[in-house]
């Protein structure tokens, strides 16, 4: 490639040169400004690019300013900074978002498609900024004429991208949830922008109904969608988390939906902090058809710059959507999975995430409208978030990091029971290329006997291969524990899983690569799932 001569005492070499190295620094920034706000705060891919985009462009200016083109000084640094964002910010923005959507949509991750768009951007950005931004002295003539030329062409661009419906088209599925009625029944929740459509399926007949949601989905931290069904199977309910918390209730009987409520979120100050405790909201069924849901409330006198303090509370809600009940459980720590308790024995214990070193809980039961205090519990430092066992007190967790994944069993006094290794692909490239499993919380039969685990694997490589680098889920017998299946579901993530186990055979339900898939495995043949 020839480098074009420069103004100035540096070298058209020496000068490219830094201007990679800072280039470098700004993909570093640029990745993890928008590995925080896809997979952190859960932004569509292409908002989240434009943000971090825009935060490198700041960034480099600083640093093209006091050493790339370190020998050009400016009297109007403003108006230098003003020319940076509208040619090369510009053409970052409209150009990463365009390959990163063109790269996406080929198929390739939404991170290697970034390192990509970043790349065939730099070479233009280096001749903007060397012959339009970093100049010596901007004259009121040709060169400024031209510099206009570029604003109004990389705006266009620009504008041409944000109002066509491709370049602005989000991922049309934004959630989803998934689960199982005791009697076998099936039901999925697929969430888009105000809509919300429901399928139960049993024996094979399908029930699907589309519910509008009057508010947008939180984008932030919160879980977007949650199901369960009653104890009789009768109820489906099916949270999700919008502007307000609103319940969806279906009614298997009659095939529809039986009504929908909302409940606004807690807050400080008008701020709706509830939402990013990053926590689970529904808490299932009780056996007289209430329903249960956990709310966090911040402390009252509580700054907002301390909205970590918090209480949790246990509403009892109808499905007509009357508020039956409201206790406070008292302060509520944070665990790796979020804020909410896990409910063992319908409701008599409650564990409750609590404030301490490492990870621990604090003992709740609930009998008859009081609360009393119970043991406390502590799990290893290394556990990911656990789920209670059914109609038991013991709890399964994934534990341990990377090569030394483990799944587990505890008692209800924290001692670990059983575990066992968890398939693991090794990364040959590592410490090179950076990889990390994110397991999802496990899903247990109504019988407790099986087990699934969805791990999301993230790889910072531009080959995303099916075999190596795709997600999987991980099926496992509960008794003895003991892993039984893998399902490679390839290059993304994960959605809800579920899993029913009956007759000797396993039905695995999930949601990859934009749609959902039904697998059934037999105990006699139970690594062949199809």
């Amino acid at each position: 490639m020839s480098i074009p001569p420069s103004q100035g005492s540096a070298s058209g070499l020496v000068r490219w040169l830094k201007f990679n190295a800072v280039g470098a620094i700004g993909i570093g920034v640029q990745l993890a400004v928008l590995t925080l706000l896809k997979s952190g705060l859960g932004l569509n891919y292409l908002l989240g690019t434009a943000l971090a985009v825009e935060t490198t462009v700041l960034h480099n200016f600083l640093w093209h300013e006091r050493f790339t083109w370190s020998d050009r000084p400016t009297r109007d640094r403003l108006r230098r900074l003003l020319t940076f964002n509208l040619t090369t910010g510009l053409f970052s923005i409209a150009g990463n978002v365009a390959f990163t959507y063109v790269l996406v949509r080929a198929g390739a991750a939404y991170l290697p498609a970034n390192v990509i768009s970043i790349a065939l951007c730099s070479i233009v950005n280096f001749f903007l900024n060397d012959r339009l931004v970093f100049v010596v002295s901007p004259r009121r003539g040709g060169s400024f004429r031209m510099t206009q030329r570029w604003i109004v062409l990389l705006s266009a661009l620009l504008f041409s991208c944000g109002s066509s419906r491709e370049c602005r088209a989000q991922n049309p599925v934004i959630g989803t949830c998934a689960a199982f009625a005791g009697d076998g029944a099936l039901a999925t929740g697929t969430l888009r922008d105000g809509d919300l459509e429901t399928k139960v399926e049993q024996r094979a007949v399908v029930a699907t109904t589309r519910t509008g949601l009057a508010r947008t989905p939180f984008r932030g931290l919160s879980r977007l969608c949650e199901e369960a069904f009653s104890d009789d199977g009768k109820w489906l309910a099916t949270v999700v988390a919008g502007d307000e918390l609103t319940i969806v209730i279906f009614d298997r009987n009659a095939k529809a939906v039986h009504g929908n409520f909302s409940s606004e979120w807690y807050g400080l100050r008008n701020l709706p902090i509830e939402p990013g405790y990053r926590s689970s909201f529904l808490g299932g069924f009780l056996q007289d058809d209430s329903l249960i849901l956990w709310r966090y409330v911040p402390r009252a006198g509580t700054k907002v710059t301390d909205a970590s303090n918090a209480d949790v509370h246990l509403q009892r809600w109808s499905v007509e959507g009357e508020l039956l009940s409201d206790q406070n459980l008292g302060a509520v720590g944070g665990g790796p999975g979020g804020r909410q308790p896990i409910a063992l024995d319908r409701l008599s214990l409650l564990w409750i995430p609590s404030k301490c070193e490492g990870f621990c809980f604090r003992g709740v039961r609930v009998s008859g409208g009081q609360i009393a205090d119970a043991a406390t519990l502590k799990l290893p430092n290394d556990a990911a978030e656990p789920v209670a066992l059914p109609g038991d007190e013991g709890l399964f967790a994934v534990v341990g990091r990377r090569t030394a994944e483990k799944a587990a069993l505890f008692d209800s006094s924290g001692r670990l029971e059983a575990q066992v290794n968890l398939p693991f692909f090794p990364n040959l490239l590592w410490p090179l290329v950076p990889d990390w499993f994110v397991p999802l919380s496990p899903t247990i039969s109504h019988d407790g006997e099986v087990a699934a685990i969805g791990r999301t694997r993230v790889a910072w490589v531009f080959e995303d291969t099916e075999r190596d680098w795709g997600s999987e889920i991980v099926l496992l017998r509960m008794h003895p524990l003991t892993v039984t299946a893998r399902v490679k579901t390839g290059k993304g993530g994960i959605g809800a899983i579920a899993v029913d186990h009956r007759n000797r055979v396993t039905r695995l339900v999930g949601f990859w690569k934009g749609s959902w898939h039904e697998l059934q495995c037999a105990e006699q043949h139970p690594d062949k799932c199809r």
